[in-house]
């Protein structure tokens, strides 16, 4: 679907998320901000804890509407944290006045910055649990807290669930956080949902929910669900419990599906629009380690971790990059993410790391490139562009990508590799255009190349070329298929010839009828091929209408068969021979003669046999017969009986 033409809300669609330690009443002031109980489930109740993901919609004092999700706080929990913390824009970090910060505090905020949420509100809740002295402290303890986060300024807003206190200012506080959000890039991108919750619905059918990664998605499309690919059709959406004819990029949605059951589908698959994501075990990734609880071990290359990804856990291997050994606590690195399972995740994506055994939170980091080799050692190039993927410099980062690529590639093949908006891709090739890049123009569609992989391209056509004279010294050219087979077989036969065309402009390679040469390399065979031709003309000169057949000819003359046979082709080509059959050739000015001759008497005669136009050519029976042949074949004769007439 093309989501340029489609008109985007004119506010951005925002998911808010709470997150705090266990009991701190983070479901109880969701339920007093949205007037909806995010526990669902009698188990929740029963316990009084969160188990699984809560949602509602939160509607703020400048009339603007929020996707809240409430997630677990409980340590045994934290996989569904961290599913409902994927694609959240603004957090709401709830810690208890009476308690203050715990260890589940430490961790969900560990996670948010590992995410990249980067706007935080901290409701300081309970605050009818304690007195003023005691609510200081622990606003204290918050800050202190903060601190050492990259949260430290966000704003502590105290509260009670029970009795409305701080509600309004919350809220408050939350509408000028909003006004801060910037308009992702993701609206642009291809439709991407990650599956949290299946459910069916007697008399609607199969329902997924999640929230919506980036792109749109309308009643009647047609999407797909990752990893099967399976094709299903869009019956309705709904954002919020509200019927919608569209749900964007940002927004908490519910898709009935037709086409596929319940049984079909699981939380940590993904819907998704059609060859827009593809299964992959190798990214290239920046890891921060945060260290393991109580300890200052540090992370050993190539150790077996826990991978989350949004609704999705997989078991896999951190290798760090150029030759480091291990990553202290607090540190980050380049590093190659290798999964024991196939994973569909696009640039830009965060995922959190547990160790794999005990399990507890380690780290995190961001998916930086998925099409990487299996390397460990970076290159300069590569370590310049994964370090611009990082800062999302894409002006770096498509310049840098397009140095290591070695064939021309357009717009969008660029677009999908980096996983970027092809919208955004194309306005940046734009602005590269008259730096480092070169623009190939074929099927009115436009390649690039960096100017120094190009030249690097061009010499090894040039390169290849000369070596095939080298090896076949008695042929003249290469076809254009051959020559790019031997440079690169990826490239398309539109944009090899448009470099071929290039090659020749800058004096590099010789183009004719689809066939390369060398100037130089070529030229000595060139020459053989001129003295060869001649001397195939003179033979054929001397023999009028009864040459020997070609191979004959050939072995007759001492020539190589091959080139032989090819200056004969160029001899037709050029229109001093005439074939009569794949073994028998007439100089031209002969079989002219011949022909007119043929014609004039049947003109006079009326109708000829073959002896008769035997006596006319002069030839003996082993020419006779292929002739009379092509006299019929060619339409200037038919037979009629034992005679041939002229065909009118």
């Amino acid at each position: 679907m093309n989501t340029e033409e489609i008109q985007k809300p004119n506010d951005i669609p925002l998911i808010l998320g709470t997150a705090g330690h266990i009991d701190h009443g983070k479901s109880s002031l969701v339920k007093r901000l949205t007037g909806v109980d995010p526990d669902r489930l009698s188990e929740e109740k029963k316990r009084g804890i969160t188990i699984e993901l809560g949602f509602g919609e939160l509607e703020l004092p400048s009339g603007r509407h929020l996707g809240v999700v409430d997630v677990p706080g409980h340590e045994k929990f934290v996989k569904q944290m961290i599913a409902g913390a994927s694609g959240i824009d603004l957090g709401l970090l709830v810690i208890a006045a009476d308690d203050g910060v715990m260890p589940q505090t430490k961790e969900h905020t560990q996670i948010m910055e590992l995410l990249g949420i980067k706007r935080l509100v901290v409701a300081l809740s309970k605050i009818d649990m304690v007195d003023e002295d005691w609510l200081e402290l622990a606003k204290g303890d918050v800050e202190d807290f903060l601190s050492h986060t990259i949260f430290k300024d966000a704003e502590i807003i105290p509260v009670s669930s029970k009795t409305g206190e701080g509600i309004d200012e919350l809220l408050a506080a939350i509408d000028r956080l909003t006004a801060t959000v910037m308009q992702p890039q993701s609206f642009d991108q291809a439709m991407r949902l990650p599956i949290d919750r299946v459910f069916t619905l007697k008399g609607v059918g199969t329902v997924v929910t999640g929230t919506l990664w980036s792109g749109t998605v309308a009643t009647d499309d047609v999407i797909y669900i990752y990893p099967e690919g399976r094709e299903v059709r869009v019956r309705s959406v709904q954002v919020h419990s509200k019927s919608v004819e569209r749900a964007f990029s940002g927004q908490r949605t519910a898709l009935n599906l037709s086409g596929v059951d319940k049984s079909d589908i699981k939380r940590g698959d993904t819907v998704a629009e059609q060859d827009s994501l593809t299964e992959r075990k190798t990214f290239d990734v920046y890891f921060n380690y945060l260290g393991k609880p109580d300890s200052e071990a540090a992370f050993v290359s190539g150790a077996r971790v826990h991978i989350n990804h949004g609704t999705t856990e997989i078991i896999g291997r951190i290798l760090l990059t150029n030759n480091q050994a291990a990553l202290a606590p607090g540190e980050g690195c380049f590093a190659q993410l290798r999964l024991e399972s196939p994973l569909m995740v696009r640039a830009g994506d965060r995922f959190i790391v547990r160790s794999y055994s005990p399990v507890h939170l380690i780290g995190g980091g961001s998916i930086l490139f998925t099409e990487p080799k299996h390397r460990t050692k970076l290159s300069l190039t590569e370590g310049d562009f994964l370090q611009a993927m990082l800062e999302q410099d894409w002006h770096k980062a498509i310049g840098d990508y397009l140095k290591m690529q070695t064939i021309p590639l357009d717009a969008k093949e660029i677009a999908k590799s980096l996983d970027l908006a092809e919208k955004k891709t194309k306005s940046v090739l734009a602005e590269l255009k008259d730096q480092n890049l070169v623009v190939l123009q074929t099927n009115n569609k436009e390649l690039y190349m960096d100017k120094d992989s190009y030249t690097s391209l061009l010499a090894k056509m040039e390169h290849k070329t000369i070596e095939f004279h080298h090896k076949e010294p008695l042929k003249e050219a290469i076809s254009d298929a051959a020559l790019r087979d031997l440079a690169d077989k990826r490239i398309s036969l539109p944009a090899f010839s448009a470099l071929l065309k290039n090659a020749e402009d800058a004096g590099l390679l010789l183009l004719q009828d689809g066939e390369i040469s060398h100037p130089q390399a070529g030229a000595s065979a060139r020459k053989a091929g001129e003295r060869t031709k001649n001397m195939i003309l003179d033979a054929y000169k001397t023999a009028d209408l009864s040459p020997q057949f070609i191979d004959e000819m050939i072995n007759a003359l001492g020539l190589d068969s091959q080139l032989g046979k090819r200056m004969v082709r160029q001899l037709i080509q050029e229109g001093k021979l005439s074939k009569v059959n794949v073994e028998y050739y007439i100089y031209t000015p002969y079989y002219d003669k011949a022909i007119q001759d043929i014609i004039s008497y049947f003109k006079e005669h009326g109708r000829a046999d073959a002896a008769q136009i035997k006596d006319v050519l002069g030839v003996t029976r082993k020419y006779l017969i292929p002739f009379l042949e092509h006299l019929d074949a060619s339409g200037i004769t038919k037979r009629e009986k034992d005679a041939r007439v002229l065909r009118q």
